[in-house]
């Protein structure tokens, strides 16, 4: 059975600002790697692109998945207060080199992906440090637990069962990935949650139906025990995370009223 043809795309609010990220390095970092720059300014502009690069090599695995670069396929790391900050630190650092380079000083082309570079950082900065959507939106982590999953069924490289020991690691990873979310959940609103459970309930759909449809590709005894394995334990963590954001998180969530419109709100 063909991989559902959504299956990265489970919740596309939530994953939007992700692929908007990763396309930006496709543009940036991509392009600076395949046309060797001209000029000093455009290699500063490409060695920024790889940075952004290594640093979600190092924390971020699934992302530098999606912009195409394939060395963390077996990866998948939390999201800890430790991993933002580190985060935090490096987008602020690299908005700073950024903002060195004279746009005069680039040619076109890297005066593109320089542009573009500090549009998508701004907005992955502007995520950390004032929406705090780790902390508020269950949905975030839906990039992780479905989408870092899904988008190598579509996407990955290799055999059948290279694909398969991909997702099968990466599944390993999700019960500390949840585990990691209860903590930094801290005021998540009655909408974010009830906006994320059908997510979750994606995601079992993803672990209950479709991995097992897809494994049948690859005839390795182990590699599919392996899979089995990290699947029946990533279930287990998904049904546990809903029934917590249900049982516990719900009850004392805070309801964000929306703010009042028409002639009589100004009085």
């Amino acid at each position: 059975m063909t991989p559902r043809s959504d299956t990265s795309a489970a919740a596309p609010s939530a994953r939007r600002p992700v692929i908007a990220v990763a396309l930006a390095l496709l543009l940036a970092g991509g392009a600076a790697r395949a046309a060797p720059p001209a000029r000093s300014a455009d290699a500063g502009i490409a060695g920024i692109a790889d940075e952004l690069l290594a640093g979600w090599l190092e924390d971020r695995p699934d992302l530098a998945s999606l912009a195409g670069d394939h060395r963390g396929d077996r990866r998948l790391e939390p999201v800890t207060q430790a991993s933002l900050g580190r985060e935090a630190v490096r987008l602020d650092a690299l908005a700073r080199r950024l903002d060195s380079v004279p746009r005069a000083d680039l040619s076109p082309g890297a005066a593109l992906r320089r542009d573009s570079l500090a549009t998508r950082i701004a907005a992955a900065r502007t995520e950390l440090e004032v929406a705090h959507r780790w902390e508020r939106d269950p949905a975030a982590y839906l990039d992780l637990a479905d989408g870092a999953v899904g988008w190598l069924l579509e996407h990955g490289t290799g055999s059948a069962c290279a694909r398969v020991r991909a997702v099968t690691r990466r599944l390993e990873r999700v019960p500390d990935v949840l585990r990691a979310a209860r903590v930094n959940l801290r005021a998540p609103t009655v909408e974010a949650i009830e906006g994320a459970l059908p997510g979750y309930a994606r995601v079992l759909d993803l672990y209950r139906a479709t991995l097992p449809d897809f494994a049948a590709r690859c005839r390795d005894p182990r590699t599919a025990a392996d899979l089995a394995q990290a699947d029946t334990a990533a279930v287990r963590a998904v049904e546990d995370f809903a029934d917590y954001l249900r049982a516990d998180l719900l009850p004392r969530a805070r309801v964000v009223h929306p703010a009042p419109s028409g002639p009589d709100s100004a009085r």
